[in-house]
């Protein structure tokens, strides 16, 4: 369903304060996934963005919807006829900050990593960073976070041929760490979805947070 334009925030104003962030754990998560499927539905299209940013990112005021928005430096993988031209932008990754004739999917996953890390924590990396564990930033319950953490370690590296393959490959990554946080995590509030040993609790969980592509159902 399309974004009524009175109802539609830019995931920036969450981030600067304008608006409630997500809560919980499994709030962030789900709004990771959609983002996820924006970018792979653009990426399927051999679309690439290459401004993918909170300020170009908008949500329903529920935040039930996400639409990715401002296409003005997008192309296709095919195009021939790109400026020669540096982009620095804070999402951009080091291969877009020297020209976008050098930018693949890959660019949209760093862009991705950084985004992730910041909706987790509330930091925002710099190209330099070496990510600190997203459970520093968790307060008191503690969450097996480990792989997040390798997915925006590997989101980030500054060669884009040590990135995720594709934003599928990213998508079953991301998809594995859920299941995991969830499973070890069961009881834990700061997910706020009480999953017990029932498969189909598991399930209902994940379909809540958008997160059941890779489950077969029993």
């Amino acid at each position: 369903l399309p974004l009524c334009l009175q109802n539609i925030v830019p995931l920036q104003s969450l981030l600067d304060g304008g608006n409630p962030l997500p809560a919980t754990l499994g709030q962030r998560l789900s709004l990771l996934t959609k983002l996820l499927n924006a970018i792979k539905a653009i990426h399927d299209k051999d679309i690439i963005h290459l401004d993918i940013c909170p300020q170009n990112i908008r949500l329903s005021n529920k935040l039930d919807q996400l639409k990715l928005c401002d296409f003005g430096l997008a192309r296709y993988i095919s195009d021939d006829d790109i400026v020669n031209r540096p982009n620095p932008k804070l999402y951009a990754p080091p291969e877009q900050q020297k020209s976008l004739k050098d930018c693949t999917k890959k660019s949209d996953i760093w862009a991705y990593g950084l985004i992730s890390y910041q909706l987790l924590t509330g930091i925002v990396l710099k190209g330099s960073d070496h990510p600190e564990p997203i459970s520093n930033y968790l307060g008191a319950e503690k969450l097996d976070t480990e792989s997040l953490d390798y997915i925006i370690s590997r989101c980030t590296k500054s060669h884009p041929e040590d990135r995720f393959d594709s934003i599928d490959d990213l998508q079953v990554a991301f998809h594995d760490a859920v299941e995991k946080i969830l499973e070890s995590q069961a009881d834990n509030k700061y997910i706020r979805a009480p999953i017990k040993e029932s498969y189909r609790q598991k399930y209902e969980v994940l379909e809540r947070l958008g997160i059941i592509d890779s489950l077969i159902n029993e």
